[in-house]
């Protein structure tokens, strides 16, 4: 844990103020992403109340760090933000200190299944499904008991976000979780992250969800079925394409960030994807840095294979050339590597 402050120059994140995540074990976060921010402050199923769960979330220590600036639980090393304003000089989650009373809890993001249809090589070694998976299933709806007593008892937020280790449209009690809250409570938002797969197969149940979607998250890594074929297993680009066009033709004013993971499968198709997804309603292209999850990796060989961003990885020159042909100066195009790109002057 290293004190951030020296270039923060006090300012202060406003995602921990007003974002509480919470994963598949119950824990609770207060950041968009557990790595970025890896120290829960509780577990919402020991949680009895809603007002236990207001004290937890206005008294803990990584507010505190955010608070006095030296934002010393985050790593720096993963999250974009922090190095945006650190290379930079500017992010706008960063705000000054007269703004901070303006910020008060109002983001659920839910990181609670990490089933999904795929088994992509920088994710996980094997197809994650817990459909049968009697315990896991049993602390699930617990979790989601504990969020609707909490939060929708009455609504007490604004935004949900469903973002991070699974994909929501494969998880049966999450994707009826939220047909249910967007018929429910018109006026609430979403934020929604996806690999695509499954979009044109609920495109019915999906639009009054899409109506209240401010921004969804469309993890890709590829421009073309072939580089598709090796970073997304068990993927369908037609069933892909086929739900990004359908995206386009029924909710044109969606914005939309296209994810592309960086690895050795597709390092030198970085340009082909900023130009593919043009046609579509771009907000951001965010590319990120391969990591190694540590829970779910089984091969170290593996991880060695794609880990291009090794500087004695095989391809690492190549990689280094591909990288000086992307305009990362261009405001829609971002990545969570700034600290790589500058310490390899790119």
């Amino acid at each position: 844990m290293t004190d951030k402050s020296y270039y923060l120059k006090n300012l202060h994140c406003s995602v921990p103020l007003s974002n509480v995540l919470i994963d598949e074990q119950g824990d609770i976060y207060k950041c968009s992403c557990q790595a970025w921010l890896p120290h829960p402050i509780g577990n919402i199923i020991n949680i009895e109340s809603k007002q236990e769960f207001l004290d937890l979330d206005n008294n803990n220590f990584v507010k505190d760090s955010i608070l006095d600036s030296s934002h010393k639980f985050c790593r720096e090393d993963l999250c974009a933000a922090l190095q945006q304003i650190k290379y930079n000089n500017f992010n706008k989650n960063f705000i000054s200190p007269e703004r901070i009373p303006a910020h008060t809890l109002s983001r659920l993001q839910l990181v609670i299944d990490p089933s999904c249809n795929l088994k992509c090589p920088t994710c996980r070694s094997d197809l994650i499904l817990k459909h049968n998976d009697q315990a896991f299933q049993t602390r699930l709806q617990n979790i989601l008991d504990k969020i609707d007593q909490i939060f929708f008892n009455p609504l007490e937020i604004k935004e949900v976000f469903l973002l991070g280790n699974g994909e929501f449209l494969a998880s049966n009690k999450i994707k009826n979780w939220i047909f249910e809250k967007a018929t429910q409570y018109p006026r609430l938002r979403f934020l929604l992250q996806t690999n695509g797969t499954l979009i044109y197969t609920y495109k019915e149940k999906l639009e009054p969800v899409f109506k209240s979607t401010d921004l969804l998250l469309i993890s890709i890594d590829a421009s073309n079925k072939d580089v598709y074929a090796k970073t997304r297993i068990n993927g369908n680009w037609d069933h892909l394409v086929a739900g990004l066009d359908w995206l386009n033709e029924k909710f044109p004013h969606l914005k939309i960030n296209f994810n592309y993971v960086v690895s050795s499968n597709n390092y030198y198709d970085m340009n082909d994807f900023i130009n593919f997804v043009k046609k579509y309603n771009i907000c951001k292209i965010y590319f990120s840095r391969v990591q190694k999850w540590e829970h779910l990796w089984q091969s170290d060989s593996d991880w060695n294979n794609l880990n291009i961003f090794d500087e004695n990885h095989i391809l690492f020159s190549n990689f280094i050339e591909k990288l000086k042909q992307v305009d990362f100066k261009n405001e829609s195009i971002q990545c969570n590597f700034l600290d790589f790109i500058n310490e390899n002057k790119i």
